[in-house]
């Protein structure tokens, strides 16, 4: 019994070691989107539909050769799995990635960081009411702490004031509601047909759909250097395909909620390089918000007791093994 809470613990370290990794992963990622929005005046109707169809492609091509499934063409062969697939595609990856950038090219990296990650509220109070339980203390005092840090930063603290664009606003809500959509959704198609096949087909839809829209071809424009085409790989390598495969193995062993928040070094890691290597200037209210999420951590950090909630226990029971 010893060993087996042991191996337990020890898979669930595991669990948000990968999440946060996956955090830092977005980090970079976002920082470089915004590296080429502002400076190489690049458009999100362009790098979005093409950084999701290099990476959809390259992760297939990865999940060829290491997934235990072995058919990369599972996804498609019952019904349920395809509609699966679809939702995942559309409201989940497609949607998640192109409000996120959006917000980014609106804003910038650290402030759509922020409004992504009302994400987890919309996830915890998705479990508890599953689960019809309410959440842990912890994960209540996390999400106020993630709320206000929102609040901080779009209105500066004053109710009739929003600091932010209409623009930014919209997308970054957007982003939130994808995030949760893609944190809960796949569960059960990644668990039958491989993490990283999985996302590489939604990749690979949701890039079809977005050529169809968003037409990229009709968006070309900025300069396209060494300096650009480095930070349109990053986005691409690091925050995709490592960062969605980190993920999503990490929110297998613990769970949505945990997952979702964990990965809030994403912010750290934006606010960290939006300083110092894009120069944006952030008020104190902004940093006020920003270290009220990014306390999110610590907070998730903090023991409780086993028997706080047998719901959300059988909840991680639930989720599939990696």
């Amino acid at each position: 019994m010893e060993k087996k809470t042991a191996g337990a613990v020890s898979t669930a370290k595991k669990g948000y070691v990968f999440c946060v990794c996956a955090g830092l992963a977005w980090g970079c990622a976002g920082v470089s989107g915004q590296f080429l929005f502002e400076q190489k005046l690049w458009d999100v109707n362009f790098m979005i539909p093409l950084r999701m169809f290099v990476a959809g492609l390259m992760m297939l091509f990865l999940a060829s050769k290491v997934e235990k499934t072995g058919d990369i063409f599972q996804v498609f062969r019952t019904r349920r799995n395809l509609i699966d697939l679809l939702i995942f595609a559309g409201l989940g990856v497609g949607m998640c990635q192109y409000s996120y950038y959006a917000t980014i090219e609106a804003s910038n990296a650290t402030t759509a960081t922020i409004l992504c990650y009302l994400g987890p509220v919309l996830i915890t109070l998705w479990v508890a009411l599953r689960n019809r339980c309410l959440p842990a203390w912890n994960e209540l005092v996390a999400l106020a702490a993630a709320v206000a840090g929102t609040f901080f930063l779009t209105t500066h603290g004053d109710l009739t004031t929003l600091v932010l664009s209409d623009q930014a606003l919209f997308w970054g809500l957007i982003s939130a509601v994808s995030t949760a959509i893609y944190s809960v959704q796949p569960k059960r198609v990644t668990a039958e047909c491989g993490t990283l096949t999985t996302i590489a087909w939604a990749m690979l839809l949701a890039s079809a759909g977005l050529f169809v829209i968003c037409r990229p071809w009709t968006h070309v424009q900025g300069t396209f250097d060494v300096s650009a085409w480095i930070s349109f790989f990053v986005v691409v390598l690091v925050g995709s395909i490592l960062c969605y495969s980190l993920y999503f193995s990490g929110l297998q062993i613990i769970g949505p909620t945990k997952a979702s928040i964990l990965s809030v070094t994403e912010l750290i890691v934006s606010a960290i390089l939006s300083v110092f290597w894009l120069h944006v200037v952030f008020m104190p209210m902004d940093y006020l918000g920003i270290v009220l999420v990014g306390s999110t951590v610590f907070i998730l950090a903090i023991p409780v007791k086993k028997n706080r909630s047998q719901a959300e226990e059988t909840e991680l029971q639930e989720l599939p093994e990696p």
